[in-house]
């Protein structure tokens, strides 16, 4: 008996001892959790009943130039579903289907997923919500969405320019894209007190702090010189039949560009859906050899090296450089003498004149006044996607390189590099830096960023800036361009016609014609291309490309406020090579 108490007497000790342990550990425990992990618990808790809800803000607008808006947003609802909840899957799918304009069977996948929540339409208009609500179907509920939907009123206008946003109104292309974070603004958040199913407590404790809507980008634009040049350039490359094209206008004072414009176009509010090709901003993104429009930086650069505007160049039909023998266009005009001033050579625009023109002074200065035109380099534009063209350095240069690179074979530019290059001979040797944004204003209307002209380079003088004007007056006057002149002003310019490259080589029956102009050329504010790809039948940049100039130019020069200088009489002139 004494045995068998001593035994249950050592078992009540040990069973003491081990509860007085495990006691001494729960005890360490509740400290610790209390003095050391007290604020990682409270988080825990409060993650369980507190809920974080981000409130996107309304995204900014862009308009144009005079305040005419050419994108905004508007909050939007959007039809949810919970599954669960969804009591006659096949009737809530009809109805849906009506509303929406879609097959029921498009919808009953959605509304009967295994979850608690799906979006069945996001972004519909507030007459189809209603509609969904008076239905009252079980399962199915609106939400506004804070994120917005984007609006494009202009439609089709400038859409190279404004591109477009996703579902989520985040930027995808064109000022969309490139002012993306300035646009979204600022989200806001709501952290409240919160049910097991995500419920807000009517009495319970929340935190809002508002979200800032986006800032308004003010455009370069003008929305009606962008409507009068997308109208004419869509006529231009109808008429002949052509691949598509491109316009720019641009200031050669300030750097503005007042429109640019490639057709085909697309609808912004449709951007996602669109050809990808024709979504590319063909102006800022498409190298192309320019041809003779480029042997007016030829002649810049030569007058700007110390060629007089009386010296002579052979001008013969062909010239034979390094084994290559090079021929001027086959377009029925010909030097009378052999020999031609600059003036000449830009005014019949002679491949054989440029060539020894380039020859003449040289790839060490034609490359240095190439690349101070910003050529091989991107201009630094307010929109993505820019490429730099091709120029090959010059210590690669053998002489045949060099002489059909002055007259612009064997370097590739983009029609804003050429705008850029213009715009430097219009303004007196000054070369601006292009842009579309001209100032940035908050929600309340103060302007946050005004965006100043810039200064990118200078690469000639002004008297080799006066020099070439007033060859490419000659030009409108007496040579290629005639087909561009506008009635009542001066107007300089040069054509173009380039075989496109394809894989390499040049295409036999596929051109480039192009024209770039300055008016009015006796006091220049505007620098207006125009490239047209493609053109069938007609392929010279003074009959596709140069009248173009002067259909626009007629419409307007009155808008934006430059007076006429010369009589206006009726040009019967015929359009010519």
């Amino acid at each position: 008996m004494k045995n068998y108490n001593k035994e249950l007497k050592n078992r009540f000790v040990y069973i003491f001892y081990i509860t007085l342990v495990l006691y001494t550990a729960l005890i360490l425990k509740l400290v610790n959790i209390q003095a050391y992990e007290h604020d990682k618990f409270v988080r825990y808790a409060q993650g369980q009943h507190i809920g974080k809800i981000e409130i996107h803000a309304l995204r900014g607008s862009i308009v144009d130039r005079n305040g005419t808006v050419m994108a905004f947003s508007l909050s939007s609802p959007s039809i949810a579903v919970n599954p669960r909840e969804v009591e006659n899957p096949d009737k809530t799918a009809f109805y849906l289907g009506l509303i929406l304009g879609k097959k029921k069977e498009d919808i009953l996948p959605i509304i009967t997923l295994p979850s608690t929540f799906a979006w069945v339409e996001r972004k519909i208009d507030e007459k189809q919500a209603q509609q969904v609500e008076k239905l009252n179907l079980p399962g199915v509920f609106i939400l506004q969405e804070s994120t917005g939907k984007r609006f494009y009123p202009k439609q089709r206008i400038a859409s190279h320019v404004v591109g477009y946003t996703g579902i989520d109104d985040q930027g995808l292309e064109g000022v969309e894209a490139s002012y993306d974070d300035i646009l979204s603004g600022k989200p806001g958040v709501l952290e409240a007190e919160m049910d097991q199913v995500g419920r807000l407590l009517p009495q319970g404790d929340s935190i809002y702090v508002p979200s800032v809507p986006g800032k308004t980008i003010h455009l370069t634009i003008d929305e009606t010189i962008q409507y009068i040049v997308e109208n004419e350039l869509e006529k231009q490359v109808k008429k002949f039949n052509a691949a598509g094209g491109s316009v720019i206008i641009y200031k050669a004072k300030t750097g503005e560009i007042l429109a640019l414009a490639n057709y085909p176009d697309y609808l912004p509010s449709r951007g996602a859906e669109a050809d990808r090709k024709t979504v590319r901003n063909s102006a800022v993104c498409d190298n192309y050899e320019p041809g003779s429009t480029f042997k007016v930086i030829t002649a810049a650069a030569a007058f700007d090296s110390g060629v007089t505007y009386e010296d002579q160049f052979y001008c013969g039909q062909s010239l034979e450089v390094g084994g290559y023998s090079l021929r001027n266009a086959n377009d029925g005009i010909f030097s009378l003498t052999g020999q031609e001033t600059i003036e000449g050579i830009i005014t019949y625009s002679f491949n054989v004149g440029a060539a020894e023109l380039g020859l003449k002074i040289g790839k060490d200065v034609l490359y240095k006044h190439i690349d101070a035109f910003g050529f091989g380099k991107v201009t630094g534009i307010d929109l993505s996607g820019e490429t730099e063209g091709i120029l090959v350095p010059a210590q690669y240069w053998q002489p045949i390189n060099l002489a059909t690179i002055a007259y612009g074979q064997g370097v590739a530019v983009t029609p804003l590099q050429m705008v850029q290059a213009y715009g430097a001979i219009a303004n007196g040797g000054v070369m601006m830096k292009p842009h579309l944004v001209s100032s940035i204003t908050d929600p309340d209307g103060k302007v946050v960023r005004d965006i100043q002209p810039r200064v990118v380079a200078t690469p000639i003088s002004p008297e080799a800036s006066y020099l070439t004007i007033r060859c490419l007056k000659n030009v409108i006057k007496e040579g290629t361009g005639k087909g561009a002149r506008i009635p009542g002003y001066v107007v300089g310019g040069k054509t173009g016609t380039a075989n496109m490259v394809e894989n390499g080589v040049y295409s036999s029956n596929k051109y480039i014609a192009s024209f770039v102009g300055i008016v009015p050329a006796d006091d220049p504010e505007l620098v207006i291309l125009i490239k047209i790809n493609e053109p069938k039948g007609v392929i010279w940049g003074g009959s596709v490309a140069a009248p173009l100039c002067k259909a626009i130019g007629t419409q307007i020069m009155w808008r934006l406020g430059i007076q006429p200088t010369e009589p206006i009489e009726d040009d019967k002139t015929a359009d010519v090579h």
